[in-house]
């Protein structure tokens, strides 16, 4: 009899993990292709911190897009490279931040400064380690018009090394937390935006006051995403795909460690209570399998094959890894716990050398 209850209770947890991660993601947002009938020139606003390998990279795609943008400006944050020069051999316009103000952190600060500096009616923000297919940038303008709404993407994960592989848990939650577009998360209110990415007009910014919301928030993306909601402004958040692409934390464990500690735990606790009990059983369900796999075995065979299948979607991460998951959820539970001990214990993370303070 108790051994049944416990059948029962492990089906009901697999099939329940199983089914709402699949709901949450499926089915998801693209940018979409048309004539763009709009009379507006764009803004692109790019903050960048010692991202000197990177920023050539987005200001060629930029230069190669369909639709040119009316102005680039990069947001130098007291880089410690050639990122100011780069800048400016490459056409942009820089604003310099000499000095930021210690209790302000520095994306959204430099964010906030290259609006003031902007002059167009659209404000494309965008992070300086994105590549951009060539009608990037006329996708996301026409989408703007079919949507009206505000557009963030969260990139295809261009994979490269062996260590990048293992952000896989932590875009594939991403995608799940944020993805409005799915069956379940379509009827629930709006939990941020996709940062690395958003399309917002100039009145909109204004209105809501934008980044000067959140100056102070280790995770700003989401808490934008949630003062532009409460004013009642639609938003809608696609996958990249082939159109908007990253690579994330290319340095090495050292970095994806500290990259995703620093903001991934806060960003959890911040999501709709339905998203995050959702996310707990997901991962629950995938790591008790685990100890249960003469009983269940198909089951770890459908969370391998649905890994394999997001795993397509949002990157390409190695196929055989994805079926080892296993070892994804180990460093996941590492970094996760590194996150936990930086944010809510130490209160204090660091990144790009600067130590950030926890509120």
């Amino acid at each position: 009899m108790g051994y049944n209850i416990i059948m029962g209770y492990n089906i009901i947890l697999y099939l329940t993990g199983f089914l709402g991660s699949l709901l949450s993601f499926f089915p998801f947002g693209v940018l979409k292709k048309g004539a763009v009938k709009l009379n507006k020139k764009v803004s692109v606003i790019i903050p960048a911190r010692n991202e000197e390998s990177n920023l050539i990279n987005i200001l060629e795609d930029l230069k190669n897009q369909t639709y040119k943008p009316y102005e680039i400006i990069v947001v130098n944050d007291e880089s410690e490279d050639k990122t100011e020069s780069i800048a400016k051999q490459n056409g942009a316009k820089v604003v310099s931040i000499k000095e930021k103000p210690k209790e302000v952190l520095g994306k959204p600060y430099a964010c906030l400064k290259g609006f003031e500096e902007s002059t167009q009616d659209l404000l494309l923000f965008l992070d300086a380690d994105l590549r951009l297919g060539n009608d990037a940038i006329e996708k996301l303008l026409y989408t703007y018009e079919l949507e009206n709404a505000v557009i963030s993407v969260w990139p295809y994960h261009e994979i490269k090394t062996l260590e990048e592989n293992f952000s896989f848990f932590f875009n594939f939650i991403g995608a799940i937390s944020l993805n409005n577009f799915s069956l379940i998360n379509r009827f629930l209110p709006i939990q941020g935006l996709f940062g690395p990415c958003i399309l917002i007009d100039r009145d909109t910014y204004e209105k809501t006051q934008g980044h000067k919301n959140v100056l102070k928030e280790v995770v700003e993306d989401l808490a934008l995403g949630k003062v532009i909601a409460k004013k009642g402004i639609k938003i809608k958040n696609f996958l990249g795909r082939k159109d908007i692409k990253f690579r994330m934390y290319k340095g090495g464990f050292k970095e994806l460690l500290s990259g995703w500690s620093k903001n991934f735990s806060k960003g959890a606790v911040s999501t709709h209570p339905l998203n995050f009990i959702i996310v707990f059983i997901f991962i629950t369900a995938t790591f008790s399998v685990l100890f249960h796999l003469k009983e269940y075995f198909i089951f770890a065979i459908f969370f391998s094959v649905e890994f394999l299948l997001v795993g397509r979607i949002i990157g390409n991460f190695n196929p055989v890894l994805l079926m080892l998951y296993p070892i994804h959820l180990f460093i996941f539970f590492i970094i996760f716990a590194n996150s936990i001990l930086q944010t809510f214990i130490k209160r204090e993370v660091e990144w790009k050398g600067r130590k950030i303070k926890i509120r």
